[in-house]
């Protein structure tokens, strides 16, 4: 039986009543969202027009959406003002928040607003439901907070609706799907969802729905529609039902089209669509360096398709149990199987996913309520990565791709799917926004090169590509997906940078070959020592993360270990790892570098590098908080039992101790005296203490600082994140990072004087160690020894061999009065021909 129900809506703002069709606003005068009133604001504040729930809030607080008892009501401040990104608005509810009558919701400037956009106006709405009778109860008038503006009558009940749908679903008729990319710059904001709702609502029998990852809109419902977040680029999948379902889904689809044309710039970035017709640069991050050149290619994944409801509750449970089983048994396999110890700790992770509890309940929960085996993984698997993304943690949220990857394994499983085959053309370069695990297993000698729109030197994806050798660059930016399928692409991963479409081709053709050739006389000297022209040794160490590491390293002629992350070698461990444990590890490495020494980093943790047995405090900005040697007092015994591990390892002094982001005399004071103190209580006699420098102050006070420890080493990727305030992980800001500024290379050289007036030796362990246009003038500015990844060790001695130490002297300390790092790169490429 149908039932009727009346509400009233009071005035949420202060001004003055105008008509909706009077204003220049048109998504609004043409009734495209719904009935109601604009209020032109004497104040700066919007409270709540009835008691009820906040059901949307947009990211940049000009709009919500607050519901009570199936009325919902649209209150919108100011005009195209989504493009300020939240500047000039204050949100003082969350969304689902239970709100009463005149709580403020926001404040706004109105002044700011009506300067910086089409106007300043309150727009207040009904939005559903759509079959509501509107009477507005003041007309051009001045209104107060809480002053009655209109009622709206005729509302089914919550039982009349659900009655509706059932009767709606019993005829539905064929179903089409169509997958689209948000071309709108700010994504499916209050206009183009209100044009998509109006579209939508023109067939009164379709179901249409918008799909964005697992979740769901009913596209007839702009509240719905603007509860998916939906932004510039994302991918979401439109689905009409019924007798008109053709008709339906091209109508919405046209709806959504046009808001997306001629757009330039991207909600997040703000940066230009790039001109595709001329020559395009891209700047990233180097994970494996070389030189390559391909067509470009983006990588395209296959699309399951998942039904949401099962006709079978016992046999969909069955169909999970079993799919979780097999992967479990094929990853065990491949473990058994794998010779890469990095890749078998990456495997035996996805291992313990596969198993997790949280996704087992969680997807027996939805299955059990009539989902399908698919759908309920699959949900299982988007709430655990949401939860992820929650984190302030970046190598947990890194661990996403981990929990994609078991994802798509058990997804394969259930739905019987084959697993997608990459094929590509020869001397393919694939771009991709990330990578998982498992599909890089299946790219393997397939594609020449990789570059990332996202990435981090971290992630289980990073580990595999650098133990691949695979020529690739992280970081490059969101831009980089936009690039033409078959473009002609240079990657120089060495450089950090991507040419799209380059102006002189041929030129980096030759440069190809001649590097090739290159590294053929490079590889045949490997193992000889890297002595410039005028007589001077630099030692060439290798960085390694694992024994494996170490062995590759000692391989290609390094001369020992220059950075041994200890942290790395835990990574996996749940429990902290016993002294007995570390000195076996430790010796093992030791004596893969045949007689060569080592230097071990004391546990690396925090920001980036969180490790399970090392528990640290939440923090709002890690990467500038408790990090390295700052954590060592949270647990000293720790500390201490990693030290004495290390000073254990035969002959005595073969592995040296290196400290960590000191940036305080009080903290090498404090620590320098634990290791002696443990040394004299083993009677060791000799132990070696280093320290990283990677905090400006350090640099700065390099020459204090070397009247405490045996050497120094400079940790370039930090020491220019924080002299040039540039988080590494930021892909927008990636191209201005470059350890050759002159800023960070006054820094170098700062510590290079001190090291030199205190006679002890000076490294480089950072990336820089590895970028042929860097190595003249690290050498120049003083640098005795460079730790670079084991693949570069004799290209970089090769290049150290025909260089001149008092020319490279000369160079540097003329690069220190430039300007730029472009300046500096510029005239590196133009006097030394790298």
């Amino acid at each position: 039986m149908e039932s009727e129900i009346s509400f009233d809506v009071y005035s949420p703002v202060q001004g003055i009543i105008k008509n909706l069709k009077d204003i220049a606003y048109k998504a609004f005068a043409q009734g495209c969202l719904g009935p109601g009133l604009a209020i032109e604001p004497s104040e700066g504040c919007v409270k709540a027009p009835f008691d009820g729930k906040i059901k949307t809030l947009n990211k940049s607080q000009h709009t919500l959406v607050i519901e009570n008892s199936g009325l919902e009501v649209l209150i919108h401040i100011g005009a195209d003002r989504a493009s300020l990104k939240g500047k000039g608005f204050k949100a003082f509810c969350t969304e689902r928040q239970e709100v009463k009558k005149g709580q403020l919701l926001i404040e706004f400037d109105k002044d700011f607003i009506a300067k910086n956009t089409a106007g300043n106006l309150v727009i207040v709405l009904v939005c559903g439901p759509q079959a509501a009778e509107f009477s507005l109860a003041k007309k051009g008038s001045a209104v107060k907070y809480g002053d009655l503006i209109f009622s709206v009558n005729g509302m089914q009940s919550a039982e009349d609706i659900a009655v509706a749908s059932e009767s709606l679903a019993a005829d539905c008729g064929s179903l089409i799907t169509k997958e689209v990319v948000i071309s709108s710059a700010n994504g499916l904001h209050s206009r183009p969802a209100a044009a998509i709702a109006k579209a939508a609502n023109m067939f009164r029998t379709e179901q249409i729905f918008i799909f964005k990852n697992s979740k769901k809109a009913n596209a007839k419902s702009l509240v719905e529609i603007l509860g998916l977040n939906v932004n510039f680029r994302d991918k979401v999948e439109f689905s009409a039902q019924g007798p008109q379902a053709e008709q339906a889904l091209k109508a919405v689809l046209e709806a959504t089209e046009s808001y997306g044309q001629n757009t330039q710039y991207s909600d997040d970035t703000n940066v230009p669509v790039p001109d595709f017709s001329k020559e395009v640069s891209f700047k990233g991050s180097s994970l494996y360096p070389g030189l390559v050149i391909g067509r470009g290619a983006v990588l395209k994944r296959q699309k399951m398709v998942i039904e949401e409801y099962a006709g079978d509750i016992a046999r969909e449970s069955d169909k999970l149990q079993k799919a979780l089983s097999s992967v479990k048994d094929k990853i065990e396999a491949d473990i058994i199987s794998c010779k890469d110890n990095n890749r078998r700790e990456i495997l035996k992770a996805h291992l313990v996913m596969a198993g997790d509890p949280f996704l087992k309940e969680y997807s027996a929960r939805l299955v059990a309520q009539g989902k399908t085996a698919a759908f309920a993984w699959n949900s299982a698997v988007e709430e655990s990565i949401k939860i992820l993304d929650g984190t302030s943690n970046k190598l947990l949220k890194e661990r996403k791709a981990d929990y994609k990857d078991i994802g798509t394994r058990v997804l394969v499983e259930i739905t019987g799917c084959n697993v997608q085959d990459f094929n590509f053309p020869p001397d393919t370069i694939l771009i991709t926004d990330e990578l998982l695990p498992g599909e890089l297993s299946r790219l393997e000698g397939k594609i020449s090169g990789l570059i990332m729109a996202n990435g981090s030197q971290t992630s289980h994806i990073a580990i595999m590509l650098k133990n691949m050798g695979l020529t690739s660059l992280i970081c490059a930016g969101p831009a980089v997906l936009l690039i033409p399928e078959g473009a002609n692409i240079v990657l120089d991963s060495t450089k950090n940078i991507v040419k799209v479409n380059p102006a002189d081709l041929e030129a980096y053709r030759r440069e190809s070959k001649e590097v090739n050739a290159m590294r053929v006389k490079a590889s045949e000297t490997a193992f000889e020592p890297a002595i410039t022209k005028d007589g001077v040794l630099i030692e060439v160490k290798g960085n390694a993360g694992s024994l494996q590491d170490a062995v590759k390293a000692q391989q290609s002629g390094a001369d020992g270990i220059g950075l041994l992350r200890s942290e790395f070698l835990f990574s996996s461990y749940r429990r902290e790892p016993c002294e007995e444990e570390q000195f076996e590890i430790y010796s093992e490495i030791a004596a893969s570098q045949k007689g060569k020494d080592i230097i071990v980093r004391t546990f690396d943790t925090g920001g980036d590098k969180p490790l399970p047995f090392f528990p640290l405090p939440k923090e709002d900005n890690p990467i500038a908080g408790l990090r390295g040697i700052r954590n060592y007092s949270l647990e000293p015994d720790l500390f201490r039992r990693q030290v004495r591990a290390i000073m254990r390892v035969k002959p005595y002094g073969t592995a040296k101790i290196m400290l960590p982001m000191a940036g305080f005399i009080e903290e090498i004071r404090q620590y320098c005296d634990i290791i002696k103190r443990e040394q004299a209580s083993l009677g060791i006699d000799k132990v070696y203490i280093g320290m990283m420098v990677e905090v400006p102050s350090a640099a700065l006070m390099a020459d204090i600082f070397a009247g405490y420890v045996d050497f120094m080493s400079l940790g370039t990727n930090d020491l220019t994140q924080y002299a040039l305030a540039i988080d590494r992980g930021n892909t927008y800001l990636n191209k201005f990072s470059d350890t050759l500024c002159p800023a960070v290379l006054k820094l170098i050289y700062n510590t290079a004087q001190a090291c030199k007036k205190a006679k002890i030796p000076l490294g480089v362990c950072g990336a820089v160690a590895g970028d042929i246009q860097a190595v003249p003038l690290l050498i120049g500015l003083g640098i005795g020894s460079l730790s670079v990844p084991g693949g570069l060790t004799a290209e970089i001695k090769y290049l150290i061999r025909n260089l001149d130490i008092s020319f490279c002297g000369d160079l540097a300390v003329k690069c220190l009065n430039m300007q730029s790092a472009l300046e500096v790169r510029n005239t590196v490429r133009n006097v030394l021909n790298l």
